[in-house]
């Protein structure tokens, strides 16, 4: 079945980065290509270790999508639609922005539902289950976000950006612009509110958020945001608060 392909805005670089280009003026920089960057900046590409270990197969009217989200992961569910199919089943940690955007898109275009099966993490949350006809949750499934397109650079993000050459640089802030205009219009596409990907690191949540890697929303938050059509197996949803040895805080309203 064919699919909708997004095509990079050209846009020119917003606002939000100009602070960024003034760290390439001055100094030198070692070539480093860090897989650490995608993950210190919450934004950009990352290669995944567990790429492996995702698995994609079908069940009953199911496609079922288990690990971190992949270019092939991807290729894998859309060649296994068929006009039977209602349902995408997942359990990931996340992976590439633009690969859960490309999956969000392909969802909305089938308006499949989307059932968590374990873990919903990162672009699974941002895009992935905000993009499901109906959203269905078990009893204890976490979906968890910390951090989206629209979010300000860290020191930490900035140090990063300075073991690129200018030369590098300059496609870093162009990946990161098409991804902003990008994700504003796949928000605006679903009618949520793109806030809901930062919300959480907002300085009133700064006591909460110690020593967690990110953060969840209550159901109703969930649907203040514009998340909708959400489903509970159980009748009861209450996800774990627990995510690779660190918290995920709750927020319960907005």
């Amino acid at each position: 079945m064919k699919r909708m392909k997004y095509v990079a805005s050209d846009h020119k670089t917003r606002p939000i980065f100009s602070c960024l280009l003034s760290l390439i003026t001055t100094s030198g920089w070692v070539r480093t290509m860090l897989v650490g960057l995608g993950m210190a900046a919450g934004l950009l590409p990352i290669t995944s270790t567990a790429q492996d270990q995702t698995s994609v197969h079908v069940d009953g009217v199911s496609i079922v999508y288990i690990g971190a989200l992949t270019e092939e992961a991807n290729e894998q569910a859309y060649a296994l639609l068929t006009p039977s199919i209602t349902t995408l089943k997942i359990d990931s940690e996340g992976g590439d922005v633009r690969l859960g955007m490309d999956l969000g898109d392909w969802i909305q275009q089938y308006k499949l539902d989307v059932e968590v099966l374990g873990l919903c993490f990162s672009s699974c949350a941002n895009y992935i289950f905000p993009s499901g006809n109906t959203k269905i949750l078990g009893l204890r499934n976490i979906v968890g976000w910390h951090g989206g397109a629209t979010e300000k650079p860290s020191l930490e993000f900035a140090e990063q950006l300075l073991k690129f050459k200018p030369d590098q640089l300059v496609g870093v802030i162009q990946y990161l612009n098409n991804q902003l205009v990008r994700e504003t219009l796949f928000f605006n596409r679903i009618k949520v509110d793109q806030a809901l990907t930062v919300h959480g690191q907002q300085a009133k949540y700064k006591s909460q958020a110690e020593g967690c890697k990110g953060w969840s929303y209550s159901l109703n938050v969930m649907r203040a945001f514009g998340i909708r059509n959400i489903a509970l197996k159980n009748g009861a949803w209450s996800p774990r608060n627990t995510y690779k040895g660190g918290c995920l805080f709750s927020i319960t309203s907005t």
